[in-house]
């Protein structure tokens, strides 16, 4: 097989991409594209191979040689009546990166297109026959490459983290999780290990099915309640100090097509814009009620994602946009039942760049909708979950909590956990009063579903989380983790692709 490996993290080998890479070379297989260069012992493995552009903030793909004919395939390639939404797609990835509000939509639509030039060309170089993603395609260049690597024909693995332990599954699309058979139970290698990781995880579970939340959105309250005291203020004058100074501008990405303003001139307006966009977003959430004013009657609730993230784009498919999902929520439920609309503590996070994800009129959109109404980040999750007749949710780990607390949950995107007890796709609920009718699990349901979960279908991995970040923001992993996280990939591997040979060592 001609393979093209879309991984981010360390290729040594000792480390986990590092050695499903080696092992793949050993068993004969070629690495024809990567996204960062071969390590310096397989530099002579690979005469020649492309290396794909990270990101658009980067002029990388602005010097990816352009093949002849490529013109030609890309233009065949917009013909495709599925192009329009990936188009549209890729319009709205490229806000992430909008942090001055000012990069144009003329603009934009120029660089999706150099970007799909460049990735045309070196797909036509390479000739990869398979296509292995180390994390669910989310950011513009490489959700980009994905779409087209499936408009080609060409067969593509991604593996979607689910964000409660060290774990992920392996998908063969967005919407189609592979069956892969990998335990963390029985007489197996690196027992310690797998013991380790399944304790990891059934108590990251534990704490989240009890009302608990995660370990990462406590750290990130933690981080934002040190970054806010007074003595973290010579910190923020020291980085504003690197931006005017020392940090170059980004023309790329931030005021498109002014491209006169002097360098220093246009430090100090990135300066500005950013810190005007992110008040912006954080002082109208600040304003947002943390009780609703409905105090009587039913009601469900609508658990917004952080923005942007790839929960929600594009594992939010086919809603390109958590407005569009409310609606559909408000247009499923009954009038007599209202629809909360709860806002997502990171949204306002000083340290994150929720800014760039969500407009300050969503809010008023939302509240403007007849039976709708928005609450901030203070209000009582638990509480509203409880005494909700049912939770709605993109692919949120609430869907756990609903589930746990009694209360059914509908997922309008493409979760990992699809197919929990409990949990309903909005596409296959057929109206109010079926949702309403369901069985509510037992509590030894759910419990049996988590095992199964952790113990034989989640497969270990962290996608393009790196073992240390993972380590210092949310548990300490085993020694030989890596290790067991390769064998994982390589199964995975194997499953998808059986053929010339058996993968797993």
């Amino acid at each position: 097989m001609r393979i093209a490996l879309v991984v981010g993290r360390e290729l040594g080998k000792n480390r986990s991409w590092g050695i499903v890479l080696r092992h793949l070379l050993s068993g004969g297989h070629s690495i024809v594209a990567t996204a960062q260069r071969l390590p310096r012992d397989l530099a002579s493995t690979a005469s020649s191979y492309e290396i794909f552009p990270r990101d658009i903030v980067t002029d990388h793909y602005l010097h990816v040689p352009i093949q002849r004919g490529s013109d030609k395939k890309l233009a065949a390639y917009f013909k495709e009546a599925a192009y329009v939404e990936t188009h549209l797609i890729l319009m709205a990835m490229l806000s992430r990166r909008d942090s001055t509000g000012t990069f144009r939509a003329l603009d934009r639509e120029v660089v999706i297109r150099r970007l799909q030039l460049a990735l045309i060309s070196q797909l036509m170089r390479a000739q990869p026959t398979h296509m292995v993603f180390e994390e669910t395609p989310h950011e513009v260049v490489d959700f980009a490459l994905f779409r087209m690597a499936e408009w080609l024909g060409i067969p593509v693995l991604h593996f979607q983290p689910s964000l409660i332990g060290p774990q992920v599954v392996a998908r063969s699309s967005l919407r189609q999780i592979v069956d892969v058979s990998f335990p963390l139970i029985g007489p197996n290698e690196l027992e310690s290990a797998r013991d380790a990781i399944r304790t990891i995880c059934l108590d990251a579970f534990s704490k989240l099915l009890g009302g608990g939340g995660t370990i990462r959105l406590e750290h990130q309250r933690r981080k934002d309640y040190v970054s806010s005291r007074p003595g973290q203020k010579p910190k923020v004058v020291r980085h504003l100090a690197r931006r005017l100074l020392k940090t170059p501008s980004n023309h790329l990405v931030n005021f498109t097509g002014h491209v006169f303003l002097p360098e220093k001139f246009q430090r100090a307006l990135e300066v500005v814009m950013e810190w005007s966009l992110r008040q912006s977003l954080q002082k109208t959430i600040a304003k947002l009620p943390s009780k609703p004013e409905i105090t009587t009657g039913q009601f469900a609730l609508f658990a917004l994602h952080y923005e942007p993230e790839r929960t929600n784009m594009p594992e939010g498919l086919p809603y390109r946009s958590q407005l569009d999902a409310v609606l559909a929520a408000r247009a499923f439920l009954p009038p007599e039942i209202s629809l909360l609309v709860k806002e997502h503590y990171a949204q306002q996070s000083p340290s994150w760049r929720g800014f760039v994800g969500r407009s300050p009129l969503t809010y008023d959109f939302l509240n403007e909708i007849s039976g709708v109404e928005v609450l901030g980040v203070q209000a009582d999750t638990r509480a509203l979950i409880e005494s909700a007749e049912c939770v709605f949710t993109m692919t949120g780990k609430i869907g756990l909590e609903a589930v746990s607390a009694g209360t059914p949950v509908v997922y309008l995107g493409q979760p990992w956990w699809s197919g929990m007890p409990g949990s309903f796709a909005l596409t296959d609920v057929d109206n109010w009063a079926t949702l309403s009718g369901s069985r509510t699990p037992a509590q030894l349901e759910l419990e049996h579903w988590v095992n199964a979960q952790v113990s034989s279908r989640l497969l270990v991995g962290l996608g393009a989380t790196t073992p240390e970040k993972y380590a210092s923001h949310t548990a300490s992993l085993p020694k030989e983790f890596e290790k067991l996280e390769a064998q994982a990939i390589l199964t995975a591997i194997d499953t998808m692709w059986p053929e010339p040979s058996d993968f797993a060592p």
